[in-house]
């Protein structure tokens, strides 16, 4: 098995539980790191079907219901699967006007905090919202209101559970990793670099 993880490296000869904790730990990123970087090639498919569409409206007299909206469903595709990727690689805004003076311990503590008081309480609080309204669509399949749309309004529904939930998988892992550097069982080289890893897929074996 790969002795460190997004950056970090064990200071101790760790466990079978340890080890597993830190495998699973280490699947769950790389599921977002490449779920993010799958769907991240959706805006370069947003810009061709939009340059598409304006052409065939305003050279051709053509307009496209279908083109439409498929911009929007890769638009909310793209800012919503994606958002675990950017926690991950610690592209989300912050203000650093007191955290960045911390300590890498307080910053840890800092971190934990956040995570348990604001970050997985919101993505269980948007889950359980949405749950009957993505329901209710899923029971009758809903589509577009509009003609000739497309008719998969309830795929689209689905990303207010998809985002939450792999933004609160992201947000257990990131628990664990504070866990174990504050027990002193894995230390960083730079912890910056930690935070804003490359690819956690590397590591995993």
């Amino acid at each position: 098995m790969a002795d460190n993880w997004r950056g970090a490296t064990w200071t101790i000869s760790p466990s079978r539980l340890q080890q597993n904790i830190s495998t699973i730990c280490r699947y769950l990123e790389a599921i977002n790191f490449n779920l993010g970087r799958t769907v991240a090639w959706l805006s370069l498919a947003m810009a061709l079907i939009v340059f598409i569409v304006v052409v065939a409206r305003y050279g051709f007299d053509s307009g496209s219901i279908k083109g439409q909206e498929a911009v929007i469903y890769m638009h909310a595709m793209l800012f919503m699967l994606c958002g675990a990727y950017c926690f991950q690689q610690g592209m989300h805004v912050r203000i650093d006007v007191f955290y960045a003076k911390m300590s890498p311990q307080r910053q840890t503590l800092v971190d934990i905090l956040g995570t348990l008081l604001l970050l997985l309480p919101s993505c269980i609080f948007i889950f359980y919202i949405s749950l009957d309204y993505v329901g209710a669509s899923w029971s009758y399949r809903e589509s577009s209101t509009e003609p000739g749309g497309l008719p998969y309004l309830y795929l689209l529904k689905t990303l207010l559970l998809l985002m939450p939930a792999v933004i609160f998988l992201q947000g257990i892992t990131d628990l664990w990793r504070h866990y174990f550097f504050l027990k002193g069982w894995i230390s960083y080289k730079e912890r910056e670099n930690d935070l804003s890893s490359s690819d956690p897929t590397s590591n995993i074996s």
